[in-house]
């Protein structure tokens, strides 16, 4: 897929893009079978991983903040239909 979309470039210097994009893919695949590659040799998605981590803390932290911040809107509104009711009630004792 990746090669018929690099394929269709047309745009000026698209055969030295094409070079380039090539020979980092040849380097990445070098580096990524070499005996002392980060988890052994072979092709492996640590990264993706990694990140897939960091975004579910970050999303773990984002949710935690918003529940605390919607607790105490709940908690403000609470307060205030507590308040109006009160003055309301006072108002028909008074």
């Amino acid at each position: 897929k990746a090669r018929s979309i690099m394929d269709g470039w047309a745009f000026p210097q698209a055969s030295r893009v094409r070079a380039m994009v090539d020979r980092i893919g040849r380097d990445c695949l070098a580096g990524s079978l070499l005996p002392n590659a980060p988890l052994g040799p072979g092709a492996n998605a640590v990264g993706i991983l990694a990140d897939a981590q960091t975004l579910i803390k970050q999303q773990v932290v984002m949710l935690r903040a918003e529940f605390k911040e919607d607790m105490q809107r709940t908690k403000d509104a609470a307060q205030y239909i507590k308040y109006e009711y009160r003055k309301g009630w006072n108002m028909l004792e008074g």
